[in-house]
């Protein structure tokens, strides 16, 4: 391979785990929360409250939303990047 498809092939594979991940934090989301549920006598399992706000469901939220976002700004600067070479943005300066 040459640096460019080495490059190329890379972004690939972590795009298509990020994917992979992106789906199983989604479902970990909506799964039954790991935190403990009381059972009180009469056997019915009724979720706590730490159960209903889990920190563990939001952190996997705020993580989902976040990398999203950064998904979403690498493709912005890349599409800049492509644009300023076309010649439809102001010229690059240089680092």
């Amino acid at each position: 391979m040459t640096p460019v498809t080495d490059t190329t092939h890379a972004a690939a594979v972590a795009a298509l785990n990020l994917h992979r991940l992106m789906l199983a934090a989604e479902d970990v989301q909506h799964s039954k929360s790991p935190v403990t549920y009381d059972r009180p006598s009469d056997g019915i399992a009724r979720p706590t409250e730490d159960a209903v706000m889990c920190p563990r469901r939001a952190h996997v939220r705020w993580t989902t939303d976040y990398v999203a976002d950064q998904a979403r700004q690498l493709a912005d600067l890349l599409a800049d990047a492509v644009d300023v070479w076309e010649g439809r943005g102001p010229d690059p300066v240089a680092p």
